[in-house]
Parts: C-alpha cells; sequence; structure tokens
C-alpha cells in the first residue's frame, strides 16, 4: 500500500519576491500620499497654501518619493501631485511644465498637455498652447479621444480671440543647447596628453590686438559642433527642481552658531559733555 504524497508547491524565486515586495511597497507609499493630499485640501479648503496645512512640503516629498521609478512615470496619481503642487505653489509654472516634459512624467497621459495647455492658454500663449495639444495628439496620450475634444474646444476659443494680440514666438517646450547645457572640465585642458596649440594656428579676434600687444576679448558664438571630449554635461535638464523654500533662501537669514558671536551695541558717549540738569535758584 502506497502513502498518498502531497503535491509539490511551487517555489517562487527570491528575487521575483523582492521585484513584488518593491513594487507593493511603492503602490502603498502612493497612496499614502494620495489619501493624505486629499486630507489636507479637505481639511484646510481655504487655507491649503498657507504654512499651517503643510501641504507644500507634503507635495515636495510626495513628488521627490516616485520621481526615480520609471513605473509611475505615467500614473496619474503622480501626475495629479505634480500638479496640485503647480497650481497651489509653483512660483514658474512653464518651467516646473517643462521639468516634467524633460523628465517624461505624463508623457502618455493626455491630462498634462490640457493642464499645460490651458495654463498657456490663460497666459495669452495661444500659439504655444495649440503646440502642446498637437504634441499630445501626436503621442496618442490616453484618453486621446478627450484631448481632441479639448483641441476642438480650443480651437473656437481661438478663433473668436482678437488676432492683433502679441505672443511670444518661442516654442512651448525650449530645446537644451549643448553650449549651455555642457559642463566643461576645467582640468581637461591642463592635462599632459592634450597637445598645445601652435602660435600660428590660433584664431585671430574680432578686434585684434590692442597697443599693449594684449588680445582683446573673444566673442563667443553658438554653432553647429558637438560638446568637447572634456564635457560631462547632460541635456535632460535639471535632476531636481529644488523646494520652494531653497529657491527663496537668499530672502533668509541663514542661521549660525552664537558660539564667538558679539553683539554690536551703540557708539559710545565720549568726548561729549552730559547734559545739564536745570535747577531754580532759592533766593
Amino acid at each position: 500500500m502506497t502513502t498518498p504524497t502531497t503535491p509539490s508547491m511551487s517555489v517562487v524565486p527570491i528575487h521575483e519576491l523582492h521585484v513584488v515586495r518593491h513594487v507593493l511597497t511603492l503602490c502603498t507609499r502612493i497612496q499614502i500620499y494620495t489619501r493624505y493630499v486629499k486630507w489636507t485640501l479637505e481639511a484646510y479648503p481655504s487655507a491649503q497654501n498657507t504654512p499651517q496645512s503643510q501641504l507644500c512640503p507634503l507635495l515636495e516629498r510626495a513628488t521627490k518619493a516616485f520621481q526615480s521609478s520609471p513605473e509611475y512615470k505615467n500614473d496619474a496619481r503622480y501626475l495629479k501631485l505634480w500638479l496640485h503642487y503647480i497650481h497651489l505653489f509653483s512660483d514658474a509654472p512653464r518651467e516646473t511644465f517643462a521639468y516634467l516634459a524633460r523628465h517624461n512624467i505624463g508623457e502618455n497621459l493626455a491630462l498634462f498637455y490640457e493642464e499645460f495647455a490651458a495654463w498657456l492658454e490663460g497666459a495669452g500663449r495661444f500659439t504655444q498652447a495649440e503646440e502642446i495639444y498637437n504634441l499630445g495628439i501626436d503621442r496618442e496620450a490616453r484618453p486621446v479621444e478627450r484631448l481632441i475634444r479639448k483641441y476642438g474646444e480650443f480651437q473656437h476659443r481661438l478663433e473668436s480671440r482678437p488676432q492683433e494680440a502679441p505672443e511670444p514666438s518661442s516654442p512651448a517646450l525650449p530645446a537644451v543647447r549643448p553650449a549651455l547645457a555642457a559642463k566643461m572640465d576645467p582640468f581637461a585642458l591642463a592635462s599632459p596628453s592634450a597637445p598645445s596649440p601652435q602660435p600660428q594656428s590660433q584664431p585671430k579676434t574680432a578686434g585684434g590686438a590692442s597697443r599693449s600687444g594684449k588680445p582683446k576679448l573673444a566673442i563667443f558664438s553658438d554653432g553647429d559642433d558637438a560638446a568637447r571630449p572634456g564635457s560631462t554635461g547632460s541635456t535632460e535638464g535639471w535632476d531636481s527642481i529644488g523646494s520652494l523654500a531653497d529657491r527663496k533662501k537668499e530672502n533668509a537669514t541663514e542661521a549660525r552658531p552664537w558660539a564667538g558671536e558679539t553683539l554690536k551695541v551703540g557708539k559710545k558717549n565720549t568726548g561729549v559733555p552730559k547734559m545739564s540738569i536745570f535747577k531754580d535758584e532759592v533766593s
């Protein structure tokens, strides 16, 4: 008589358990942040952008927590956290939208293009707003039907606006120029392996040499040349947008220890006679 054996359980690899645990942790964290922000907005309906609500540091922590997670680049919950920050606290909304675009946050979501275009339209930048709508439609941002409907409504408003209104000619998402994005290595030119330039091959400056023999200041002009080999820069934009307190730190005095500090007092009265007190003479 044979003893019945229990079926063997499938063994899950350890690395898959770590991946599942990581995903569950991220889902739990973004749900916590989303509920916390929702509770703060409801608890402070008329004081959302005040220090009492602490909503600004909360949104800054929430947006930074998932910035390096690619699975949340096109998560509507994460994008809405950024939109709350832009609407309530951002001191430069257009730059913040450009920061999101450079980091591909909300690239496949129609909500990003709708909100960005709505802000540009409110600022009187109709040409740039139309550019953002077309960009989202070309990328088939979901839901694309809603984005197309929003674009149609925008076109009706575009036809009824005054044509003489001046608008900037710059693109909605400025391109990063290599000359400005590259960070040159200051020690690259001084390395021994770099060949020393020949005196006869040096380019002449625009104004030539002055009477003292020193060359005049050469004027830099953008060109089509690629970045130098010693460049370590990146064209992806800022790694972090920072916090509102960091951008306004020039308006606050930095705290320092009191050890060794001296308090400034008023000037001492030296060389000036004291005020004489008048007294009545008794006859």
